[in-house]
């Protein structure tokens, strides 16, 4: 179910598979792509052809211009907030992207909400640094025509004024809402314990931009429905500088936990025919220990270690003598994307054997996430 009321993101990218998955997260998500570029030549004639709302720009392209130097002439084009995407990158990169003033960093790989809340809070903030001022009625023309549940307050909390997809959800006209403590108003509770949950809303003279809060947390309507959110909260920046109240964007989560449920029976399912396999399938995650193993990959690394808990230590830890699983052979494909084979002799109790592994990248739209492990006796 679309979240958002279409908003154009261009999408500067030189990992075209990488690309067409972050393509479909934000087409799931309800924005609109306005193109994908993998160089900073091709990205600044996208941006001026298409004037998108938003860029989510690698930091590292590859080619004779990079992320950062292509968002420097974009920005010398047009005012538009600015996402960069990154995985390794060295402090002086990043001192050099700061010049550009980007509204955020997201580190690769990265959640969806982190995502979407990433994108909904630089759209949000764009736009209030161009247009907040203390008036409500001000603040009625910024989001009253925004399609997602907002809610503007002071700096103690009270309410502003609630946009009329927050008074859908909440059943509260913006009239009833005003001046009500937003945390007693909605009754906000952090979903997985069910206490009350304070919005971490700081002092008046405190300087922050933006505030984290846990991404599930639930409030309740006027009618005493219960819903589940994911919640996210930014400052308005006056014109002058000084802070002048809160947004908080909340969407409903409900029909993406019924998504997520259907891909966790989708995951089991391929679980359980990866069991049944006679091939020895093993997944590494980003720490270096197994994840998964399926009967078989237990049962031909039996002998080539004295662990009997495979996942208690990393991968390398545990097969000290398998050369196949060290720490810089898993890191290579994390580093470089690609799949990668060896065939090595390896001690099995009191004789050897020789076996080929397969090294293969398990992919998400903001890069690699795990490595899958493929042995077989030769």
């Amino acid at each position: 179910m679309a979240v958002s009321s279409g908003r154009k993101i261009l999408i500067v990218e030189d990992n075209r598979i990488v690309a067409m998955e972050l393509t479909h997260r934000l087409q799931n998500l309800g924005y609109i792509v306005a193109g994908t570029a993998v160089s900073g030549i091709e990205a600044i004639e996208l941006a001026t052809k298409t004037r998108p709302d938003l860029i989510l720009m690698d930091i590292n392209l590859k080619g004779e211009m990079d992320g950062i130097e292509a968002a420097e002439k974009i920005q010398a084009r047009m005012n538009v907030p600015l996402i960069y995407l990154t995985a390794y990158s060295d402090d002086a990169t990043l001192e050099r992207a700061k010049r550009t003033k980007p509204y955020s960093y997201l580190i690769k790989p990265f959640e969806e909400r982190e995502l979407y809340s990433n994108i909904e809070m630089a759209l949000y903030k764009h736009k209030v640094h161009h247009s907040a001022t203390d008036s409500a009625p001000r603040i009625h023309e910024m989001l009253g025509g925004v399609f997602n549940a907002v809610a503007a307050t002071n700096l103690k909390g009270r309410v502003l004024y609630l946009n009329p997809p927050a008074e859908q959800m909440t059943g509260y006209s913006s009239s009833e809402a005003v001046g009500q403590p937003i945390t007693d108003l909605l009754q906000l509770r952090s979903v997985d314990q069910g206490n009350p949950f304070d919005l971490p809303f700081p002092e008046s003279g405190e300087k922050t931009g933006m505030i984290g809060i846990p991404m599930e947390i639930s409030l309740m309507t006027k009618n005493g429905e219960v819903v589940p959110v994911h919640a996210s909260m930014a400052l308005i920046r006056e014109p002058g500088g000084e802070n002048g109240g809160f947004l908080l964007v909340f969407r409903d989560i409900r029909p993406h936990q019924a998504r997520d449920q259907k891909v966790r029976d989708q995951v089991m399912f391929f679980r359980k025919m990866i069991d049944q396999l006679d091939v020895a399938v093993g997944c590494v995650g980003k720490n270096l220990h197994l994840v998964y193993t399926n009967p078989a990959f237990i049962g031909i690394t039996a002998g080539w270690t004295a662990s009997a808990d495979l996942t208690s230590e990393p991968l390398p830890a545990v097969f000290p003598l398998v050369s196949s699983f060290s720490s810089s052979a898993i890191q290579s494909v994390f580093r470089t994307g690609k799949s990668e084979s060896q065939v090595e002799e390896v001690r099995d109790g009191q004789s050897s054997r020789k076996v080929q592994v397969q090294r293969i990248p398990l992919r998400v739209a903001s890069g690699v996430s795990g490595v899958m492990l493929v042995v077989r006796p030769l």
